[in-house]
């Protein structure tokens, strides 16, 4: 199995600061902890654990579980996480920009009126003056490829009033495409959002930075994996890295679900992605999500 690899002296870690990203250089070292946080420190952060594949998934390699589903040391000594599933990002999508271009915007928020479902996406439409005065004859997709919104905010009625924010515009197609989402329900803006969406190492809009502030979200160094194509990474592995959800407490991508509690309430944490790359420069695909229990 290749040997972990080392960056260099200006490898990145991600810092969220009053709403505003700070990129800071880390020392040299193998065990990057990267994430993003109100602190400068720990915090946030997303990455793959393997590459491709079709489902939900958060462990850590081993059997030792906590009762939340987490685990209490880190499995870098075998090959358990290089033979774990493959998986696809999930990809947050929300609004039609034929109907209304400013939808596709890199930073928004937007209140809208759930009208229907379709095959665990929603299509809604869009609210002014608070939710009082909502358009019902244009409706916008809101979905999170990769997963259903649908099951994860199981608990919407139809005419539900939600908060959407999106942050980091992909593209703009048939729909708008983002790298983070969050919702809430309208009337619940002071406490974590209901769901959040997170690819390619997204950064969080200014409310889910705020409602998610005492959560610590960070990258550990897990394992150096052989490639199955030599397109797929460089110097002959891939880097592959476990979300740390709480203290002693790791997500990997291909692994079950890992319970953590923010501000008291329960959510459930899925790792999807957490490696590095093709450009061989540190973790870059980082995907996850984090979904209120019911």
């Amino acid at each position: 199995m290749p040997q972990p690899r080392c960056y260099p002296s200006d490898m990145k870690h991600l810092a969220l600061t009053s709403g505003c990203l700070l990129v800071l250089a880390m020392g040299t070292g193998c065990s990057p902890n990267w994430g993003i946080g109100d602190d400068g420190g720990d915090g946030w952060g997303d990455d793959d654990g393997d590459d491709d594949g079709d489902e939900w998934g958060d462990d850590d390699g081993d059997d030792d579980s906590s009762p939340d589903g987490g685990s209490s040391d880190i499995p870098n000594e075998d090959a358990a996480i290089c033979e774990l599933p493959s998986h696809v990002p999930v990809s947050p999508r929300f609004g039609d920009p034929q109907l209304a271009p400013s939808l596709c915007s890199d930073q928004l928020q937007q209140r809208v009126r759930l009208v229907e479902r379709v095959a665990g996406d929603w299509l809604v439409s869009l609210c002014s003056d608070g939710c009082n005065s909502c358009d019902s004859t244009q409706l916008h997709p809101l979905a999170i490829d990769g997963t259903s919104i649908d099951d994860a905010l199981s608990s919407s009625d139809l005419g539900d009033c939600h908060l959407v924010e999106a942050r980091g515009l992909i593209e703009a197609g048939d729909t708008c495409s983002y790298q983070a989402l969050a919702v809430w329900e309208a009337d619940e803006l002071q406490r974590p959002p209901g769901v959040v969406a997170v690819r390619d190492a997204g950064e969080l809009g200014p409310s889910a930075t705020e409602g998610l502030a005492g959560w610590d979200l960070s990258l550990r160094w897990a394992d150096s994996c052989e490639c199955s194509s030599a397109e797929d990474c460089c110097d002959g592995g891939v880097d592959v890295y476990q979300f740390e959800v709480a203290p002693d407490e790791f997500a990997t991508p291909g692994g079950v679900p890992v319970g953590v509690t923010i501000d008291g309430e329960s959510y459930d944490f899925h790792a999807r992605q957490a490696q590095s790359g093709p450009a061989c420069s540190g973790p870059e695909l980082v995907s996850w999500l984090l979904v209120e229990r019911p």
